[in-house]
């Protein structure tokens, strides 16, 4: 099999400890075939986690899909849909996230 040369694809990919990021062959197969090299973020015990966690970025990203999937949920049952595809559903999430971003911040005009 070729190697895919591309610039969309990124040097490296940054996982965390997961059993993902620990697959040798799922490492091995990003190197080889697409050019990607996997770095894990240090492990929780390490001395240099506090600057290498992905916990925090994971959480937004959780809280994030966990209040889209509940909406999103809701909207579809109550429409009557079962079934929506992948293109669908990340457009869906696309606008979700750019909507929330779009909103101001509650405390922002607030003053001290």
């Amino acid at each position: 099999m070729k190697r895919i040369r591309s610039n969309i694809f990124p040097e490296v990919l940054k996982l965390d400890q997961g059993a993902t990021g620990k697959n040798a062959a799922f490492r091995d197969g990003l190197k080889k075939h697409l050019g990607i090299r996997v770095e894990l973020a240090a492990p929780k015990n390490d001395r240099l986690a506090d600057n290498q966690s992905m916990g925090k970025v994971e959480r937004r990203f959780r809280t994030l899909w966990q209040r889209f999937e509940l909406k999103l949920a809701y909207k579809l049952k109550k429409k009557g849909v079962d079934v929506i595809t992948l293109e669908d559903l990340n457009v869906l999430a696309h606008n979700y996230a750019t909507q929330l971003l779009n909103q101001a911040h509650p405390y922002k005009n607030q003053t001290h």
